[in-house]
């Protein structure tokens, strides 16, 4: 198990009262919420809050999760609003690689906007899922020219696809509180090929006489993790679609990585009718290698052929 506490200290255990004495040694939680009931973490991979003392122990050495320990009324919000730069590196593995070389980004973090549950501040594991797979599946990006990403959050798949590709240029969209975190890990990694818009799925996709999106033609579409409520199937959907429609190329591929919550199973199926009620073709791959695997995780490929 793996937490990261309100000013950024990382805390890995396999027991619950050991949490509590790094905690209690480290000083950086007050005395009067070191209870495992005062303890509530956060999974960014599930949405969901639950209480250190809920957590058996038994489960906590193959838990692989990471938690936040969401800070007590008593804490100070000095630290925990102060940006994280991290590092990522993919490391390329399958024989022959599509790219040669590892990739390393500075990814820096929004604490501020994660505390207050907000999505885009940090990389999901389905960014990390995404770039592994088209690392080693889908050699048409680099030849495709131009990609864009929907919800691209900390812009960390887009940065690592013009890292792989340099010939390729892309853009990176989601909504407007994100940008300035985008356009910022844009610059950090001296990245030229890549920018940077605004796009709101519900304002392009309403039923009543949308604008074009307008951001220009595109080969591939990407997004990660980006329908993790029932209410985004439609306007995410609804986006990627008009999206393909407003290309001028044959086919337009839309490549998704989506996690799959709770029981699984009506979200997916809604989101497969969409895309075939809308011409498309659907196909889902399930895959792993030996450094990653996450079995909530897949691949959806989806093709719009104009010919």
């Amino acid at each position: 198990m793996r937490i990261i506490t309100a000013d950024r200290q990382i805390v890995n255990s396999a027991s619950r009262q050991s949490i509590v004495s790094t905690l209690e040694g480290s000083g950086t939680r007050c005395t009067n919420c070191l209870s495992e009931d005062s303890m509530i973490l956060y999974s960014s991979a599930s949405g969901t809050t639950t209480k250190l003392s809920q957590i058996n122990d038994e489960d906590m050495e193959n838990d692989k999760t990471t938690y936040k320990l969401l800070p007590c009324e008593h804490e100070t919000t000095e630290t925990e609003n102060k940006p994280l730069t991290l590092t990522y590196r993919v490391y390329p593995s399958c024989q022959p690689p599509i790219v040669p070389h590892s990739i390393s980004l500075m990814i820096t973090e929004n604490a501020e906007q994660h505390n207050t549950l907000e999505t885009g501040s940090t990389t999901w594991d389905g960014a990390t899922y995404l770039v592994r797979f088209l690392d080693r599946h889908f050699s048409e990006l680099g030849a495709s020219g131009r990609f864009i990403e929907l919800g691209a959050g900390t812009g960390f798949v887009g940065l690592h696809c013009s890292k792989a590709w340099p010939s390729a240029s892309g853009v990176l969209t989601d909504l407007n509180y994100t940008l300035p975190s985008i356009s910022q890990n844009i610059t950090l990694n001296n990245t030229t090929n890549l920018s940077v818009s605004e796009l709101d799925w519900f304002a392009s996709s309403s039923a009543t006489s949308p604008p074009p999106i307008s951001l220009g033609s595109f080969k591939t579409i990407l997004a990660a993790d980006c329908i993790y409520l029932k209410s985004l199937i439609q306007p995410f959907c609804s986006t990627v679609l008009k999206l393909m429609s407003e290309s001028t190329e044959d086919i337009v591929t839309a490549i998704i990585a989506h996690q799959v919550r709770g029981g699984g199973g009506t979200i997916e199926a809604e989101v497969e009718s969409i895309f075939k009620d809308g011409g498309a073709t659907v196909e889902r791959r399930e895959w792993k290698d030996n450094e990653y695997y996450e079995p909530r995780l897949f691949i959806w490929i989806v093709k719009l052929s104009k010919t």
